[in-house]
This record gives structure tokens, C-alpha cells and sequence, in this order.
């Protein structure tokens, strides 16, 4: 149901949420692999849900689309983490 142009910059983010969520079933450690196919760590993955969480807060109601995107990767790449 994704846009098969764009899965392959998607692949990483359920691991960001099985990361985040301490998931340990079968799946999750699915998702976590897909992500260190991508070259993201679980060390990684969890600076970016942290990050997420942060903003979240911090934004509220705010508009913050742009500052999400960058965030998860969506876009410029691995900036964040660099």
C-alpha cells in the first residue's frame, strides 16, 4: 500500500517505533534488522525516537513537518545522525 517509489526511504521507520517501544516480539526484531539492512544501528534508531519524542513535546500544536522529516530521515539523509 506504499508508494513503491518511496519504500525504500521507509524502511527504517518501524524499527524507530520497535525501538522506542522496547518491542521484543518476532516482528519487532524483524523491523530492527530491515533498519541495520539501511545501515541504521539500534543505538541509532533510538537517538532518532528520542528526538521525535522531544519535538513532539516541544512543538505541541505547533506545525513542526519540516523539522519531523529531517528528523526521521525522510529527506536529507543521515544528517542527523552525522
Amino acid at each position: 500500500m506504499i508508494n513503491p517509489e518511496i519504500t525504500e526511504r521507509l524502511m527504517h521507520l518501524p524499527g524507530i517505533a520497535a525501538c522506542r517501544d522496547h518491542a521484543a516480539s518476532k516482528e519487532a526484531i524483524n523491523t530492527l534488522k530491515l533498519a541495520a539492512d539501511r545501515g541504521y544501528t539500534r543505538d541509532d534508531l533510538d537517538k532518532i525516537a528520542s528526538c521525535v519524542d522531544f519535538e513532539a513535546f516541544y512543538l505541541r500544536f505547533m506545525n513542526g513537518r519540516g523539522i519531523i522529516d529531517t528528523i526521521l530521515d525522510l529527506e536529507t539523509g543521515r544528517n542527523i545522525l552525522n
